[in-house]
Formats: structure tokens, sequence, C-alpha cells
């Protein structure tokens, strides 16, 4: 792969001379008026107390405007994208190459979907490769379907890339998805691939992340390209819609849109939903801030489901943690920040699923811009994170039911409607909504119904496919750092909250 002069070129002046400030903000009114300035966030202090914000040419004074203190983190981004562009135009070349060298750095739209098609031809009985629509521009939306369940298996959403600018989520999805292709003979994996339906989109924003590429792009954008500013897709699914942490102005980085579902890569997303019945979960991959997010996002008050979607979040969050000894935490999405109308919230408020949100590496004490700009050597160590946190998840929830609809919390959309489907909570304990619609997993093929034994009970992380920038040796799965599991089950306390859910248990 190789990358034009002029888009070098064209990147040292894009991104020169932007900024990055931490902004406090003590109170949620300074978080709001932050926001509603229309300034680049790139990430929040856990409660909101401060926000980090890319500050392009002139806008500092703007920010000057609300009177709040803020320091400087990075002052000049231009260097660090110029480098990453710099070695991106070198002798790397992903087609045809074997597995770990197509993860040795990132990849443009063009190969990331060669890559998948390549994959769906290498197990022809295993993986279908289709389409849900198009993007804005006009781009097939291409996802793959990995498994060897009945066709009403249920199903696992891993979905990245909502956000342009943050490459690691887009890599570490399809890294997901290959090894899950190439490992399908392996036990671990061949036991999840008969009891679930894996369904990885990797790029749902391929619009914005080719812009992040492109001659007259910028490396930081987020949107997707809809004119003249973009649209959060993060923020235009109904649950909340319109809510704290969405904004209005389309000049905000987490424009709402005019409507839920306003965007084809949202409706794209909810079209696709509607034929994998029964979803036992969703994961959303972002980054950054190495945390395991679950609902609600858009508000503090527990979902009604908070007694099996919190330890479940942790066991994700441990399993994560493990191959690399990486710090994972496990928060209510609304205890990072608000963010109404987001993907999570609606896949558990709405469609009854099992539903996190994924901060990949880095931490969020990380120097700007290498929150965006993660180092290539990063992307293998992020997969297996990545892979053991989804497996351990699967292997945690295969045999049990989806929590049903959690409803919205009566939460108000953006035009003063309520956006609730009207179905009420469910939190005694019992199978929410109808048995139809809600029929959990598939009992194990090594002796289901209510005792049986996790899935890949026997399995291990591979910590062999990448020497992360960390310095931590793959070892370090067996310290105490992490949750205290053995190295291929879902961990003790997993174990117990299993246990707790007999009667959640598909009979």
């Amino acid at each position: 792969m190789s990358v034009p002069l002029s888009l070098l070129l064209f990147a040292a002046v894009t991104n020169d001379g932007d900024q990055v400030v931490r902004v406090q903000t003590p109170t949620p009114e300074d978080a709001d008026s932050v926001q509603g300035l229309g300034l680049d966030v790139w990430t929040e202090g856990s409660g909101g107390l401060w926000l980090d914000v890319r500050l392009k040419a002139g806008e500092q004074a703007l920010l000057d405007l609300t009177g709040l203190d803020y320091s400087v983190r990075a002052y000049d981004l231009g260097p660090a994208v110029e480098a990453e562009r710099l070695r991106l135009s070198g002798p790397i070349v992903h087609g045809g190459m074997p597995p770990e060298d197509f993860f040795s750095d990132y990849a443009p739209i063009e190969e990331l979907e060669a890559h998948l098609e390549s994959l769906a031809a290498l197990r022809p009985d295993l993986v279908a490769a289709t389409s849900p629509g198009d993007s804005f521009d006009g781009r097939p939306l291409r996802v793959l379907q990995i498994s060897a369940a009945a066709k009403d298996a249920p199903v696992v959403l891993i979905n990245g890339g909502q956000h342009a600018r943050e490459w690691i989520s887009i890599a570490a999805t399809t890294c997901l998805a290959d090894r899950l292709v190439r490992d399908a003979d392996s036990p671990r994996v061949a036991a999840a691939l008969d009891q679930v339906r894996f369904v990885v989109f990797p790029v749902v924003n391929p619009d914005g992340y080719a812009h992040t590429w492109a001659t007259d792009g910028d490396r930081f954008w987020r949107k997707n390209r809809r004119p003249p500013e973009g649209v959060d897709l993060n923020r235009n699914f109904p649950v909340a819609f319109g809510g704290p942490g969405a904004s209005g102005n389309p000049k905000a980085g987490n424009y709402h849109g005019n409507a839920a579902f306003s965007e084809p890569e949202a409706a794209a997303i909810r079209d696709l939903v509607d034929g994998l019945d029964p979803l036992l979960a969703l994961v959303d991959v972002h980054a950054y801030g190495q945390l395991v997010l679950y609902p609600w996002g858009f508000e503090l008050d527990p979902a009604p489901d908070d007694d099996i979607l919190a330890p479940a979040a942790q066991a994700l969050a441990d399993g994560m943690g493990a191959p690399w000894a990486t710090d994972y935490v496990a928060i209510p999405g609304a205890g990072l920040y608000p963010a109404a109308g987001n993907i999570m919230d609606w896949a558990y408020g709405e469609r009854g699923a099992y539903a996190y949100g994924i901060e990949l590496r880095p931490d969020p004490e990380t120097k700007p811009p290498f929150g965006f700009v993660l180092p290539p050597e990063d992307i293998l160590p992020v997969c297996d994170e990545l892979f053991e946190g989804v497996m351990g998840l699967t292997e945690l929830i295969a045999e049990v039911a989806p929590p049903g609809a959690g409803d919205d919390g009566g939460a108000s959309g953006g035009d003063g409607t309520s956006s609730s489907t009207g179905e009420p909570p469910v939190s005694d304990g019992t199978e929410g909504g109808d048995s139809s619609s809600s029929s959990g997993g598939l009992s194990s093929g090594t002796g289901g119904g209510t005792g049986s034994t996790p899935l890949g009970s026997t399995g291990a992380p591979n910590g062999t496919s990448g020497s992360g920038s960390t310095g931590e040796d793959a070892t370090a799965a067996d310290s105490d750092a992490g949750c205290g599991c053995t190295s291929g089950g879902p961990g003790s306390a997993a174990m117990l909250w299993g246990l707790l859910l007999f009667v959640r248990r598909r009979r």
C-alpha cells in the first residue's frame, strides 16, 4: 500500500496547529456550554468533571467565552498525524499477506473490504457476507455472519467504526472476525460457533473512515458525511433521542441528526437487527479510555436489569484485561458522561439484548493525540483483548435468555415525544418479553440445561499473536491484576453470577 505524496503534504497542513486542551467542567451546565459551542470533544472525565477538547485555528477565543479554566495537553497535533501518514506511505502491503501481517498496521477502507471478502471465501461453510444497506455516499455496508449453528440460534453482534477517527476499533473488530474464521476449528471457537451466530460489522461509518485517509480529509473526523457537518451515528438511535449528551447543533461532534434513524448507517443496523432474531448481545466497539459501558447511557438511574447487565459487563472487562493485564473498568454509560440516542441503550431498551459499549486502549490520561493515533504495535494485543472479552461474554450468556426490552426509562425524544417502546420493564428476575422474541441461547453440546459446563472452559487467550506496546508478558493473565480468572473461563465471580441466573436459563 502507498499513500500519494499530495496526501502527506495536505495531512501536515490539515491538523497543523490543532491543540488539545483539558477544560474543567465542575457542573453539567459547564459541560453543556462547551458541547454547545460545537467544539470537538475527544474524551471526558468520569462524571464529566473535565473535557478534553480539540481546538482548531480560531476556536480558542470561542472557548474563552465560557470563562472556564483549561490547560493545554497537546500544542500541535500536526507532527503526529504527519508521522503516521509517512509511515503508512511505506512498504506495507496488506493484500495476500499472512493474517498477522495484515494487522501489522492500519488499512484503508478498500483493503479492509477486500480482507472481509477473503474471509468469506476462506470458509464458505461458516461465513456469509451480507450488506444491510449503503452508507450516505453509497458504499455497501459489509457484514460477516460467522457460525456453524442453526439459523435460529441466538446472535452476538459486534460492531465498530461508528466514529471514523477511532481506527483501532475498526482494526480490532476486523481482527476479531479474522480470528473467529481462522481459528474456527479450535475447540473453544468451534464450541462457540456451534452455539451462537457471530455477526461482525467492522466499519459502520465507511464514508467517515475514508475521509480520515483522504487527501482533503481530517484525521480526526468523527461523524458520518451527511452535508454540511455530518451526524454522530451513536446519537441517532431512538431511545432517549435528543436527550442529554446529544446536541442539536450540526457543528457539534455529538449532533444527533434530524430524527432517530435519519442516517442510512443507523437505519442499516436497525434493518440488520430486524433479521437477527433472537439478538442475544450487542457489543459496540469504540476508542478510547479502557472502559466497558452498560445501560443506561442517557441517565444515571439503574436500568431495570442492572442486576444482570452489570455483572456481565464486569466479566467482559475481566476477560479483556486478562491477555495483557490491561486495566478495563466496567461502569454505567452515563457514569462516564450522558449520551442519549446511543446504540447500546437502543439494543437493550428496545431490542432486549445484553448491550455494551467498549472503549479500547489507551487509558484516558494518555498524552494526545495517541488516544486516536494509536501505534500499530497495539493492534494485535488489542485484538487479543477484544477476542477474549467477546468469547468470555458469549460463554457466560450463551445459555441465558436475553434480559428483555428495558424500555427507555420514560425519557422524551428531541421532539418532546416519548421514545419508549411501551413494553414494561423487566426487573423481577423472570424472563422479559414474549418468549418467542426473547428465547435465549441454545443449550451446550457438553450438557445443556441449568447445570451445563460453560463453553470453552478449557480454552486460553492467545498470548502469542502480538507484542503489545505495554511490554507486559502474555502470562500476566494469571496474575492478580485481573479478575483472578482461569485462562479460559469467565472467572469465579462470573460463575457465581451464572448460578444466580438459574431461573433465567432457557428450558
